[in-house]
């Protein structure tokens, strides 16, 4: 207890009592209060506790002035005082002030707690509404695995899902390795390369029918409309850059033909100069998908492609797909399988525009020749000079003024049109009618030259008297031209072929007769490919349109379903590497495209959603290696310098397999030297960068006794496996089964890493040989003369 004692004049206190202050349970003595005098230190809001008053004086009803309102009197005695009789009641409403004065008090703190709750609920509503927005946000193109990769730190443990892996193969396929990566780092977490080739690594993508790609292909048909299941069957050729590559993902040498010549033979030292592609594409809505490619020379055997034809036909409408036309160029090769169906357009004949169905007798298979291919070859005979000569009956019913279409007043067109900045035909180019080696293969500049534009300036030049009336014949002529390539090539609803298309049907059916009648170069008719590609095509589209609009209840058919233009689109991404690829380029390209295909199907079909699906069976669809045949090594007589060589190409083999394959510390000791400087030998040191250690890998002896074995076996069988009798797994087994067991761990199948590491070697240095003797024969073909070879030289500087 505190214990105050001071003498108490009247109204005299003690400063450190001032007006707030609390005070302790104590005892005051000595002071004397007159009536009504009071401390001055309890001032109005101190509070005092329970205490003994000694010495003080209360007259009747005073109270003592230092209780006033809003001081808090907590009880206590007073001592030697006389009690008054109002203090109890001046304590009581003291208490109830008090009181009211607490409540509202903490009736303020609750409001101003309740308002920070309210505003902090709201805060969370609002953060919870955030968060399912992101969320929702997030869901829309990332799967469940994709966000536990963004708030996780590491993903060991963890498989990425199928959703997921196929996304990034989307990716991949479609923007390349670079990009991939891009995307990787910047955009979403998606698998790494090296596990979506995990994922497609069993896709061995072998010449001849995709049978690999048949299950996912049944996977697609399943999931595809009635409607969508009809299609038709596209094939071309692309030009390869002769050579022989090594296919790591078959184990063979790709770069021969694999469909004998037009003879029907196939020398051992073809090359392949094309690839020949078979794609299926939709004739209701635009998927397309390859199924089947070959290597071919500058030939084929059209025996063996339409044996090729009919088993695929076969196996595609097994699995639910319905082919109804084969579309092709007008390359010689087709035309001979053309022959080989039985289709027959010609002069004096009725034309035969289809052939039984592989499948069944009583369906027709169709034959259409390429429509843009055709608007080039006619283009080809204008520029050529060869004129055009109407049939009598034509020039009178449309009051022409002469018999004869001639590029020579396009190219009038042209020289006027030049003279001035504002052009009456804008869209004319000298490409158009002189094209170059390259121009030659675009359909533009042919679309240009018969455009509707450019017979307007025809008849507007010989309105204003620039032109003869002979050129009135030209325009007429390119207008039926221009209005039959945009019905072959009908893209919209507008000028599509249903029920109600008579007057286009009518159109087509008079076009036919022109070109039967017509006559090119000369005024005597000669019958030309062109007219059998104009006839054979126009009439298998009138007849399929007729089909499938009447039987197989078709609101509508788009004759542009029926050309080869999803093909020109993979020979494109084809080429975007390189214009003339590689054998092993266009196999890689074209399955890289292939995969795609079903990964990215067409955004208007009824199969999109479940792209994921579309991939069943890749990974165990691959076909399994033969066992190996019975194999013998030859003789290895090498002298120093080819033994040095040896022993440092062993070298490489031992350090690409400690750098990029899995090895542990006894697998590495074993296939390298002890002591490295000693064990080298003259050449190995020479190409060392440092003179007072060994920088270069040098070969333990049992490296070398394994590779040697592998040496001896792959010069007896080189042969083999470069004409793919012997593939390279089959002769690394032969390897390890003659050489039995050595002296390398085998806990990390180190013997038939260094197998595969060093054969590869062997292999490539093989075909580099091979390759430069077909660069330098080529080379001496093209420089027969002194001024062919000096140009060629000038070209290669």
């Amino acid at each position: 207890m505190l214990a105050v004692l001071f003498a108490c004049y009247s109204g005299a206190v003690p400063s450190s009592l001032a007006a707030g202050s609390s005070v302790q349970p104590c005892t005051l003595q000595g002071t004397t209060a007159s009536k009504g005098a009071v401390p001055s230190f309890l001032a109005a809001g101190s509070s005092v506790q329970p205490c003994t008053l000694q010495g003080t004086t209360a007259s009747k009803g005073a109270v003592p002035s230092f209780l006033a309102a809003g001081s808090f009197f907590q009880p206590c005695t007073l001592q030697g005082t006389t009690p008054w009789t109002g203090l109890q009641q001046a304590s009581s409403s003291v208490i109830s002030s008090v009181g009211a004065l607490v409540q509202k008090r903490m009736m303020e703190q609750v409001s101003g707690l309740k308002r920070k709750l309210c505003a902090l609920q709201k805060r969370i509503r609002s953060l919870e509404a955030e968060n399912t927005n992101l969320r929702n946000g997030l869901k829309s193109y990332l799967n469940k695995d994709q966000v536990l990769r963004l708030t996780t730190k590491t993903v060991r443990g963890s498989a990425w899902s199928e959703g997921t892996v196929v996304k990034g193969l989307k990716v991949r396929l479609s923007c390349g390795s670079e990009s991939y990566n891009v995307v990787r780092e910047l955009v979403a977490p998606l698998p790494s390369e090296r596990t979506l080739q995990r994922r497609l690594q069993q896709h061995k993508f072998p010449p001849g029918i995709l049978i690999e790609m048949m299950k996912p292909l049944e996977v697609k048909v399943g999931l595809m409309s009635p409607a969508e299941r009809h299609a038709v069957l596209m094939m071309d050729e692309i030009q390869l850059n002769e050579g022989l590559d090594y296919d790591a993902t078959t184990g063979t040498v790709i770069g021969r033909p694999t469909i004998g010549l037009s003879s029907g033979k196939l020398p051992a030292s073809c090359l392949a100069t094309h690839g020949f592609v078979f794609m299926l594409g939709g004739m209701s809505t635009r998927w397309k998908q390859t199924v089947a490619y070959e290597f071919t020379e500058n030939s084929f055997s059209a025996a063996t492609v339409k044996t090729t034809i009919d088993t695929l036909i076969r196996r595609c409408e097994q699995i639910g797909i319905k082919v109804h036309a084969l579309v092709t160029d007008m390359g010689g090769g087709n035309q001979a399988l053309w022959r080989k169906y039985g289709i027959l357009v010609g002069k004096h004949s009725k034309e035969t525009c289809y052939a039984n169905h592989p499948c069944d007798p009583a369906r027709r298979l169709y034959f259409v020749a390429d429509v843009p291919h055709l608007l080039k070859n006619l283009r080809n005979h204008l520029t050529r000079g060869q004129d055009i000569y109407l049939p009598d009956e034509v020039v009178r019913k449309n009051a022409l003024p002469t018999d004869t279409v001639s590029i020579k007043q396009v190219e009038q067109l042209l020289e006027l049109d030049e003279q001035s900045d504002m052009r009456v035909a804008p869209r004319l180019k000298k490409a158009c009618i002189s094209p170059g080696h390259y121009a030659k293969m675009k359909v533009g500049p042919a679309y240009t030259l018969f455009h509707h534009d450019t017979a307007a300036g025809l008849r507007y030049l010989v309105k204003l008297g620039r032109l003869d009336e002979e050129a009135l014949t030209t325009a007429w002529f390119f207008e039926q031209v221009q209005r039959w390539f945009e019905l072959m090539s009908s893209r919209t609803k507008v000028v599509a072929f249903s029920h109600k298309a008579q007057a286009g049907l009518d159109f087509l059916k008079d076009f036919i007769t022109l070109f039967q009648d017509l006559a090119i170069g000369s005024r005597v008719r000669v019958w030309k490919p062109i007219q059998t590609g104009v006839v054979l095509s126009t009439t298998s589209a009138m007849e399929l349109q007729t089909m499938m609009v009447g039987d197989h209840q078709f609101e509508y058919l788009l004759f542009s379903r029926l050309s080869q233009d999803a093909l020109e689109n993979l020979f494109s991404t084809i080429r975007l590497k390189n214009p003339v690829p590689r054998p092993k380029e266009f196999k890689s390209a074209l399955r890289t495209v292939t995969l795609a295909q079903f990964l990215r199907p067409s955004s208007h079909g009824s199969y999109t959603k479940a792209d994921g699906e579309l991939l069943v069976g890749l990974e165990n669809s691959a076909p399994e290696d033969p066992d190996p045949p019975p194999l013998q090594p030859g003789l290895l007589d090498l002298d120093t310098a080819e033994q040095d060589s040896f022993e440092y190409l062993c070298g490489y083999a031992v350090q690409q397999v400690k750098k990029n394959l899995k090895t542990c510390d006894n697998c590495s000791a074993a296939i390298c030297a002890e002591q490295p400087m000693q064990d080298a030998n003259d050449l190995v040191r020479l190409k060392s960068y440092t003179s007072n250690r060994m920088a270069l890998v040098v070969p333990s002896k049992a490296t070398l006794s394994l590779l040697e074995a592998a040496e001896r076996y792959y010069r007896r069988n080189e042969k083999l496996v470069i004409d793919n009798s012997l593939s390279i797994h089959n002769l690394r087994s032969s390897i390890l089964d003659a050489t039995g067991p050595c002296e390398i761990p085998v806990c990390h199948d180190v013997p038939m890493k260094l197998l595969r590491c060093f054969l590869s070697t062997r292999l490539h240095m093989t075909l580099r040989k091979l390759n430069q003797q077909i660069r330098d024969k080529k080379q001496s073909a093209k420089c027969g003369s002194r001024s062919v070879g000096m140009r060629h030289a000038v070209v290669n500087i």
